[in-house]
């Protein structure tokens, strides 16, 4: 996965669902050398 600084976007993941489909993903961060955090994460529906 490449890095990306702000405010740029980057998609990580596409997951389809399907009509009222409920599913878990979770998202591990791998802080770098002096990288900020919090991490903001959006999900977009399309």
């Amino acid at each position: 996965m490449a890095r990306t600084n702000q405010p740029t976007e980057s998609r990580f993941a596409r997951i389809r669902l399907a009509p009222h489909e409920v599913r878990k993903v979770r998202v591990r961060t791998i802080p770098l050398s002096g990288s900020n955090y919090p991490v903001q994460l959006t999900v977009k529906s399309e």
